[in-house]
């Protein structure tokens, strides 16, 4: 039986990490390479921008992560995925987000030059592991599998709807979104968790001083905290995660053997 995962006490603060020419990446998992975009969260959260420099077959295997939260958002570029009893490996282009529900199987196929993704993930720390017994695809197409009580979301960005969908998928935990704020956008936020990424664009950020903000900048609001978007440019998009207020419990990691449908 796997441990219980241990998620910190929310405790958000006001943090802003500047993408920039000498940001700090670090390489990882099968030679991805990280910008941590999180570091005064407690670790109930964290978040990485990850780029691949190189198009080619990635060396990547079969693994899960053991976690309450995950969510890839492709920024640039395009990925071939495949998930556990979810069909025949697809192409993730950029504008494409996936809710990697808790311990789903998975695995990157292949990649474009030039691959960057947006990971969020709760809590911060947590366990990836191999499998190596489990052969993808399954075969099997299983969309209302539930993994640690949580569905898989695919959100294509051509469908015209900002809104992920992660709500229902997450029992009321999670939101996520892509925004287009116009000038002078008062916010306040009520939610235990507010993320900005600044996909494409630029704006000013009014929150204890004023800060410009630009494509590959991000921030985090606190609880109860007012803020406000300004000089917003035509073409500014925001990329936006939400924990909700809803109280919801820690997924439970035995495997859930759901009846199996056939591809």
């Amino acid at each position: 039986m796997n441990p219980p995962i241990n998620v910190p006490d929310a405790n958000s603060s006001f943090e802003i990490n500047k993408m920039t020419d000498d940001s700090p990446w670090v390489v990882g998992r099968v030679g991805m390479e990280y910008r941590n975009l999180l570091h005064h969260q407690n670790d109930r959260f964290g978040a990485s921008h990850i780029r691949i420099n190189e198009g080619r077959v990635t060396s990547d295997y079969v693994h899960y992560h053991q976690l309450r939260f995950q969510m890839i958002y492709c920024y640039k570029g395009w990925a071939k995925m495949v998930y556990e009893d979810h069909g025949e490996p697809f192409i993730m282009n950029g504008g494409d987000c996936i809710l990697q529900a808790p311990e789903i199987r998975h695995r990157v196929l292949a990649c474009k030059k030039g691959l960057e993704v947006i990971e969020i993930n709760s809590p911060g720390k947590h366990i990836t592991a191999r499998d190596h017994e489990l052969i993808l695809p399954t075969g099997k197409l299983i969309p209302d599998r539930l993994f640690g009580g949580q569905k898989y979301v695919h959100y294509k960005g051509n469908t015209g709807h900002d809104d992920f969908g992660f709500m229902d998928a997450t029992n009321g935990m999670m939101s996520a979104k892509t925004m287009y704020p116009q000038s002078d956008v008062i916010i306040k936020n009520e939610c235990p968790f507010l993320f900005h990424f600044i996909l494409t664009g630029t704006c000013e950020l009014t929150y204890d001083g004023i800060q410009p903000l630009s494509a590959g900048d991000c921030y985090v609001i606190p609880n109860s905290g007012e803020f406000n978007l300004s000089h917003c440019s035509a073409d500014l998009k925001v990329l936006e995660v939400r924990e909700e207020n809803k109280l919801t419990p820690n997924p439970s990691f035995e495997r859930e053997e759901n009846k199996r449908g056939e591809l």
